[in-house]
């Protein structure tokens, strides 16, 4: 979700309680210009000593918790987003990020923990469309939970389609993406593979949207036609490595 990740920053700097003009030298905001160069040393130096646990600000321990995030340190990054949700528990955006931080914890913790996360992460994303309706990243994490959930944790498609189609309604790029997933998920390639040309048509500079167009044409057995999104995606990234392999490995043309 980069492109969520980025409005995600975008509030947070905004939400501080002071503005470039009144306070140029916001160690918060330096922290965060930072991270976005991808200098997490200084990011995190400026930023730790605002998100300890006495005083700490809500958008520090957010932003410690998407350095930690960064640096692989998943079960921390959950601990600072959950901290910053309960000290301004207004913010959808750190509930939202919170339930992304959860799903990666997921991947590092044993089969009885995972049960006990799948609850947090759902609450999260529930908390953050209760927040604000038109939260778009809260709808598209409750349609990947339900997507991915088993069904004794409630998993559903038919509950992961209607909440795409409302991140949809509110974003048509970020809901047709998830419609996109749901259809291959059903088996309904040709219907997945119209969602993707659709979301093509919104963001046609996306590599790595070309080359999911492209597996979904290679599964339809049209070798073709995968072949030529695959060579779209090259051209817009030439370093796109998945895009070069899977290319090798369609039959020659």
């Amino acid at each position: 979700m980069k492109i969520h990740q980025c409005l995600f920053f975008a509030a947070l700097l905004a939400g501080s309680s002071m503005n470039a003009e009144q306070a140029p030298a916001d160690p918060l905001a330096v922290a965060a210009a930072a991270f976005d160069k991808g200098d997490l040393v200084a990011a995190e130096t400026l930023a730790t000593p605002l998100a300890q646990r006495e005083n700490a600000r809500a958008d520090a321990c957010a932003l410690l918790g998407e350095i930690r995030l960064r640096q692989k340190r998943v079960k921390e990054a959950v601990e600072l987003l959950e901290r910053a949700g309960k000290i301004d528990p207004k913010r959808p955006d750190y509930q939202s990020r919170l339930g992304a931080a959860i799903s990666q914890r997921m991947g590092e913790v044993n089969f009885m923990q995972q049960g006990l996360l799948a609850g947090r992460m759902l609450k999260a994303f529930k908390r953050s469309v209760e927040i604000d309706p038109d939260h778009v990243p809260g709808y598209v994490g409750l349609s990947r939970y339900y997507q991915n959930a088993p069904a004794i944790a409630g998993g559903s498609l038919e509950k992961a389609l209607a909440y795409a189609e409302e991140a949809r309604k509110r974003d048509a790029f970020s809901g047709t993406l998830e419609l996109a997933s749901i259809a291959e998920r059903q088996g309904r390639l040709e219907q997945s593979l119209g969602y993707y040309e659709e979301a093509l048509r919104l963001h046609p500079e996306q590599s790595w949207l070309h080359e999911q167009a492209a597996r979904i044409l290679a599964k339809l057995n049209r070798p073709a036609d995968a072949r030529a999104q695959l060579e779209k995606a090259l051209e817009l990234d030439p370093k796109r490595d998945s895009a070069r392999q899977a290319l090798a490995a369609l039959p020659p043309a």
